[in-house]
Parts: structure tokens; sequence; C-alpha cells
């Protein structure tokens, strides 16, 4: 989960949000929502991502589109549409969120509260920064299920596991060939392109960004790498660009 920014209300929604309002409030099983001019601008917004467990979701991703209504619709009709109320989400976040009342029982929203003041990354798995158990960190991850064994846990992981044999590689052959890297064309530009790559993946547009960055950026074999293209002066602008934007979502991995 990374913080979002959220746009402005899309104007044809703010044309019609009253009548789109009423008219669910006739009939809640009509899917008001499900409008490409609210979808969209949310898709954006989240990076075509579930805003909670960030997961690819829409086209080519083999993923639905939900529009989860964070003030659930059924007690908060009045909100069916409105656009602070409005979160793209995978299915499973927005069945395991299902009728959760968030006003009652807080959760973390990604547009109103940076995911990272609460929790924090070990492991492949979220931790809650304060344990107790009525705490807004705790509460998500047992409301969203972002542990979940097989459905989050093991993505990280095997995500997690092949950029780090490629962090390892990458820096096996910057270490075997140091002598002679910058003239020696193929392997500089397997090594730099390689972390460009890595790093590519640890943007916010990126699946699953904050454990990517969170993972790369704590890997030793990766940051002894970055230490030797530094040295070797190695380390382009580019990589020192991709490397301060994937900084933005690295968790913290302690309490």
């Amino acid at each position: 989960m990374i913080q979002l920014t959220r746009p402005n209300k899309p104007q044809r929604l703010a044309d019609h949000e009253v009548a789109l309002t009423n008219e669910f409030k006739a009939d809640t099983k009509k899917a008001v929502w499900k409008k490409a001019y609210i979808q969209n601008p949310l898709l954006e917004m989240s990076n075509h991502k579930c805003s909670y467990c960030e997961r690819a979701i829409g086209k080519n991703s083999g993923q639905d589109v939900h529009i989860d209504h964070f003030k659930y619709k059924d007690k908060y009709p009045e909100l069916v549409v409105a656009w602070e109320n409005l979160l793209p989400s995978c299915a499973r976040c927005n069945r395991n969120k299902s009728t959760h009342d968030v006003v009652e029982q807080p959760i973390i929203n990604p547009t109103e509260i940076n995911p990272k003041d609460h929790l924090f990354i070990a492991k492949y798995r979220y931790y809650s920064k304060d344990p107790a158990e009525d705490s807004v960190g705790r509460r998500t991850l047992d409301v969203l299920l972002l542990n979940d064994s097989d459905d989050c846990c093991l993505v990280r992981f095997q995500l997690g596991n092949e950029l780090a044999e490629k962090v390892e590689n990458f820096y096996h052959i910057a270490v075997d060939k140091e002598a002679n890297l910058s003239t020696d064309t193929a392997a500089k530009n397997k090594v730099i392109n390689g972390c460009k790559k890595l790093l590519k993946k640890c943007l916010p547009t990126a699946e699953y960004s904050a454990f990517m960055a969170t993972s790369l950026h704590s890997d030793n074999n990766f940051i002894a790498l970055k230490d030797l293209l530094t040295k070797n002066d190695l380390w382009d602008q580019e990589l020192t660009q991709l490397f301060n934007e994937s900084k933005n979502s690295v968790y913290d991995t302690h309490r």
C-alpha cells in the first residue's frame, strides 16, 4: 500500500452527482458508479493498481476493477458517488472489506493517510507500528487480510526472491569485472541497465512497489553494488533519479 494523491473531481461527475445519488437511493441494485468518467481517473490515481494491496487491476492485468466505497454504500448512500469516498480496488480486497464501517472502526485510506505512518514491512509481511488490537494499522491488516499467505505473501516472496537473485547476479558481475568494468561495454551495460530495470520495479507505478522498493533498498548486495558503481563513476543521472523516486515507496523495516 502506498500513499495516493487524489485528483480533482471530474467535471462530469460534479454535473451528475446528485442525479446518480438519487438514482441509487431509488434502486440500490444499480451500480451508478460504473461510469468511465469515474473509473478511469480513479485508476490513473492508483497507477492501475488496487489501492490497498497494489495488485495490478484493469485492462491487460487479468484482474477486474472494483470501485470500493470507503464508507460503504448501504449505510452511507449519500456518498455512493462522492469523489472522496471512491477507491479502485481488486475483487479480493473489496470483498474482504465488504461492509466494514470505517467511521466506527477506522482503517487506512491511502488518499488521506500515509500508510507508512502506521505500518512497517519485514519478510514480505506488513506489521502495525502500534500492535494494539484497535490500532488503525492492525485493523487495516485484519480487515483487508493484507498478509494472507496465498493471495499476498507468496506473490511478494516470489517477486522479492526474483529481485534478490538478479541483484546478486549483477553484483557478482560488477565485482568480477570491476578492474575493466568501465571499458567492458557488454558487462557495463548488463549491470547498469539491469539496475535501472530493478529500480523501475520499485516506482509507484509498478505492481507491489512498496515491497519491491523496501526489498531492493535494504538488499546488502544492492547497497554494495551502488557503492561500487559510484566509486567507478558509473552511477549515472538516470540511476540517481530512479533511486530517489523509488525511495518514496520504501517502508521502515522495524517498529
